[in-house]
């Protein structure tokens, strides 16, 4: 019979796994440039406009109110360039009364 001969672990070679590595590499990139691509169109920067609709100290909504303030007229607030109705943190003019984001004639 035969005598067999029994390979130390250290002798035997060791699986390379270079296409593995390289697929998560490549994975793992392009998760990246997909995030960096839709960060960009969450929130939409404009970068090639002219400062038309805006002070030089930054964005204005139509009124002239600056982003994320209260507006002259209350309960206006800035948002995005948009005037929406925000009594609770704005406040309601005389003789009106917060009732959640709307004013009610007290």
């Amino acid at each position: 019979m035969p005598k067999k001969s029994k390979k130390k672990i250290s002798e035997m070679p060791r699986p390379t796994n270079n296409n593995l590595v390289k697929s998560l590499l490549i994975l793992v990139i392009l998760l990246i440039i997909l995030d960096a691509v839709s960060l960009y169109f969450y929130y939409k920067p404009d970068l090639f406009s002219s400062s038309n609709n805006s002070s030089s100290d930054g964005p204005n909504c139509k009124d002239g109110t600056p982003y994320d303030e209260c507006a002259e007229e209350k309960p206006y607030f800035c948002y995005q360039g948009e005037l929406l109705k925000s009594a609770f943190s704005c406040g309601c003019p005389e003789g009106y009364e917060v009732n959640f984001q709307d004013c009610v004639k007290v």
